[in-house]
């Protein structure tokens, strides 16, 4: 009898741990599908966007949070009218996704607590796992494929076999998976690049929005 009753709870033990995987796979590409659109959408949007607003050093955190949150809005809905008005650029794009997640290195960021610990797991990972871009999600109508570098020359500037580059940090939860992180960088040529550090949130309806971000990297 109890042996029947340590087998019930090691596969109950199972199917929840099962559940609790899948569901982190699930939030996993669903944020970075939410910032492949966000990163791409960006960069067809014409006529260029203002460039973000200088935040002097004297400024507090709450400060610069809250400039970063006006300017992440201000491009949000800049980006809307810009849709409306037809000036996304329809064409299908070829995109290049690095097969391995990137590896973030030291940060000047001063962020929340919050964000702060969810930062330095992201620094501290160790292990490169790979990307699955059969799970991205888009309604755009880009041709992804993952990007192999014998594609490009020692001399190589430009893309000739693609237009853009993309590639993502693992994504980085918080105990209750409300909260979570993730780098994104995208280039259309190696002269002329960006990587952002978003910062999310699932709202009540269990939904992912992206908070705030912050440029690392910009050429």
């Amino acid at each position: 009898m109890k042996a029947k009753t340590y087998i019930i709870i090691l596969v109950f033990l199972t199917l929840l741990s099962c559940k609790k995987n899948n569901d982190k796979i699930k939030n996993n590409y669903h944020i970075i599908s939410l910032i492949y659109t966000n990163m791409l959408d960006q960069i067809d949007v014409l006529p260029p966007l203002p460039p973000p607003p200088l935040i002097k050093e004297e400024y507090s955190q709450e400060q610069r949070d809250s400039i970063d949150l006006s300017y992440l809005r201000l491009r949000e809905r800049l980006t809307s009218e810009n849709l409306k008005k037809g000036l996304l650029k329809k064409e299908k794009k070829i995109v290049a996704i690095s097969k391995e997640f990137m590896q973030i290195g030291d940060t000047n960021l001063k962020l929340n607590d919050d964000y702060s610990n969810l930062l330095k797991k992201l620094k501290s990972i160790k292990k490169i796992n790979e990307i699955d871009i059969s799970k991205i999600y888009t309604v755009r109508k880009d041709s992804i494929f993952y990007f192999n570098k014998n594609s490009l020359t020692k001399d190589s500037k430009e893309f000739n076999t693609f237009d853009f580059l993309v590639s993502f940090s693992q994504v980085i939860f918080n105990k209750n998976h409300k909260r979570a992180i993730v780098v994104g960088a995208v280039s259309k040529s190696k002269l002329s690049g960006a990587s952002i550090i978003y910062f999310l949130k699932k709202t009540e309806n269990e939904r992912w929005i992206i908070e705030y971000e912050k440029v690392l990297s910009i050429s």
